[in-house]
C-alpha cells in the first residue's frame, strides 16, 4: 500500500527521455577520436619497434626456438633504415632545389616588388594626408644600378 501511494504521488515515477543527461555526462568526459587514433598508433608503433629490434639483435637460433622461422635476411635490418633516411634527405634536397629554381634571381627587382607593392607615387592626395599610412620605397630611387 505504501508503494502505491508513493507511485501515485509521482515520487517513484520514471524520468522522461528529455530529463536524462546526455551520454557524455553519464560516462565521463567525451574522448576525441584523434586521441583514440593516437593511442592505437603509439601502441602499434611500439609493438613493431620491439619486434624489429628483436629480429635485428637476437640470433636466428633464438628466433627458431620461439617458433619464428620465416624471416628476411639480417642485411635488411641495417639497409632499410639507411634507405629511408637517404630518401628523406634526397626529398629535402629536391624541395630546396625546386624552391631555388622557381624563385627570382637575387639581383632582380621581382624579388623585392610584386603586384601588391604600393608606392608613394601611386597614392592619391587624400591617401597621402592619412596619418599612419604606409607605402613601399621604390628601389630604383634608392639604388640606381638596379635600372641597368
Amino acid at each position: 500500500m505504501a508503494w502505491t501511494r508513493l507511485f501515485r504521488r509521482g515520487r517513484l515515477r520514471r524520468r522522461r527521455r528529455s530529463d536524462e543527461r546526455p551520454y557524455e555526462s553519464q560516462r565521463g568526459p567525451k574522448i576525441h577520436v584523434g586521441e583514440i587514433y593516437g593511442f592505437v598508433g603509439a601502441i602499434t608503433w611500439s609493438v613493431f619497434a620491439v619486434l624489429y629490434f628483436a629480429w635485428a639483435y637476437l640470433p636466428d637460433e633464438t628466433l627458431h626456438e620461439w617458433g619464428i622461422h620465416f624471416l628476411p635476411d639480417k642485411y635488411w635490418a641495417l639497409a632499410l633504415p639507411v634507405f629511408i633516411s637517404v630518401t628523406v634527405v634526397a626529398i629535402y634536397w629536391v624541395y630546396e632545389g625546386l624552391s631555388m629554381y622557381y624563385s627570382q634571381p637575387i639581383h632582380s627587382v621581382g624579388s623585392f616588388q610584386d603586384e601588391y607593392s604600393r608606392f608613394e607615387r601611386d597614392l592619391t592626395w587624400e591617401q597621402r594626408k592619412t596619418p599612419g599610412l604606409l607605402w613601399d620605397i621604390d628601389l630604383r630611387e634608392g639604388i640606381p644600378w638596379l635600372d641597368k
